[in-house]
């Protein structure tokens, strides 16, 4: 039965899958498949008032302990802010939004084993010149340094592959070692693993019976 909810959740319900969350993206930076920007485009509804972009099911994302953990100022994989991912309006001398966006570059270049276009989009988003073409039309189009972008390379969205997606769990699995402790057979998958006190990530939409806005642990 558990492993038939399992199935259930991954097929039905986006975001069910540790390390992925759906998330609305209002700005798409396109490239071509050798690495030239093309410009940048307005998802959703460009006429709406207030666009919340499109909204893309299964993002590669994670938890404020897994962001949290020792190292560099992280941020999430292919779609984040326009501050985190193209230093848009960080300041020079802003260590913290600088090692996030190298801390990208270095994701893209790891995740090229599972799909050389990375690598590709990693050397253009670290050329200065093109960087400031992409963050010059931003600012032309009304873009924010906190909404969400992601990028398109030819006709598609990388975010939506599942190429990466093995990759993605490993280097999730590296940035957070497990906590030492008694090992348990997983109910569902049958490895040996240490079972956590709460999970990572709070669960939202508890309001109606009493839960907080911010979600529950």
């Amino acid at each position: 039965m558990l492993r038939e909810l399992q199935e259930y959740a991954q097929t039905h319900l986006g975001g069910a899958e540790p390390g992925f969350a759906p998330l609305g993206v209002r700005w798409a930076v396109s490239f071509s498949r050798d690495g030239r920007f093309l410009g940048v485009v307005e998802l959703g509804d460009p006429q709406a008032k207030r666009n919340p972009g499109r909204r893309f099911p299964k993002c590669p994302h994670l938890s404020q302990p897994e962001m949290t953990a020792r190292g560099p100022a992280k941020c999430h994989f292919l779609a984040d802010t326009a501050e985190r991912l193209l230093l848009l309006g960080v300041a020079d001398d802003d260590r913290p939004g600088h090692e996030r966006f190298h801390f990208h570059l270095q994701m893209l270049r790891e995740a090229a084993a599972s799909n050389p276009e990375f690598a590709t989009l990693a050397d253009a988003l670290a050329t200065q010149d093109t960087r400031q073409q992409i963050q010059r039309e931003l600012v032309a189009k009304g873009a924010k340094p906190g909404e969400k972008v992601t990028f398109q390379i030819g006709d598609d969205f990388p975010v939506e592959g599942s190429d990466f997606h093995p990759w993605w769990q490993e280097f999730r699995r590296r940035l957070k070692p497990p906590a030492a402790g008694d090992l348990r057979r997983c109910l569902i998958t049958g490895e040996l693993v240490v079972p956590v006190r709460t999970h990572d990530t709070k669960i939202k939409g508890l309001t109606a019976v009493g839960g907080r806005p911010s979600g529950d642990v």
